[in-house]
């Protein structure tokens, strides 16, 4: 990363440009600007191919670097925004702090997805203690959450125990689901990028719906570029909030 240059540095939204003024124009444009992206395929792929497209054109030139998102670092994630070494940053969590900025950017659920060429969906909870699923490495088991009746519990449980094959990220998933009878527990958006030939159902179960902010240190909130962007993000992830 050249640290000389006018850093952009991003962690893993409606305004018209044209209503910016020629200053905030002129700011941007001249500028080349180095964006590194700290997020997940989840985050990666669902909001930041639109963002770059619509950014890309009003710019001179845009480098756009994406590092995996490691999951449990959020205090040390904190410590980069205050540190200047990260500008922008995306998470499911809302900090309570003076100095941190959030803005929601969507709402999501985790869905139980499955092929519906090969079996039907899953409705009783005695259906999906049988079923057999896909996890993840960062999430390699469902959480109980507070107030979770009997068997609710027993189901999470037995989620846990039948799950076969553990992956690294979720843009593979599909390909181990499609022409089998495996389950996969995973954000409802993944229908709108990698899983589109799969159905999906809502879960019996006591599972939240969680949100996705965008984070930033309060010394950007009036920041001519800073404020730019982060419209033109807003902008570019409306429909996620439709």
């Amino acid at each position: 990363m050249n640290k000389h240059r006018d850093l952009l540095i991003i962690t893993m939204n409606k305004f018209n440009y044209s209503a910016l003024s020629g200053q905030h124009l002129k700011v941007f444009t001249t500028l080349h600007e180095v964006g590194t992206v700290t997020a997940n395929d989840y985050q990666q792929d669902l909001i930041l191919p639109k963002v770059y497209n619509a950014v890309s054109p009003l710019v001179k030139s845009l480098y756009l670097e994406i590092y995996p998102y490691s999951k449990g670092s959020e205090n040390k994630n904190l410590d980069l925004l205050r540190s200047r070494e990260i500008q922008l940053m995306f998470a499911t969590i809302s900090p309570n702090y003076n100095d941190i900025m959030a803005t929601r950017i969507f709402d999501d659920k985790a869905v139980c997805f499955f092929d519906p060429t090969q079996r039907d969906a899953p409705k009783s909870l005695q259906d999906f203690r049988e079923a057999n699923y896909i996890g993840l490495t960062f999430r390699k088991k469902l959480p109980i959450k507070g107030q979770t009746k009997k068997e609710q519990i027993e189901t999470i449980n037995a989620i846990n125990q039948h799950t076969k094959i553990i992956l690294s990220g979720f843009s593979s998933i599909p390909q181990f689901i499609e022409g089998t009878k495996l389950l996969a527990i995973v954000p409802s958006r993944m229908k709108n990028i990698y899983f589109q030939q799969l159905d999906y159902v809502k879960l019996p179960l006591n599972v939240p719906i969680f949100t996705m902010y965008m984070l930033w240190h309060k010394r950007y909130k009036k920041d001519p570029k800073h404020t730019w962007f982060r419209k033109k993000i807003m902008q570019s992830t409306e429909h996620l909030r439709g």
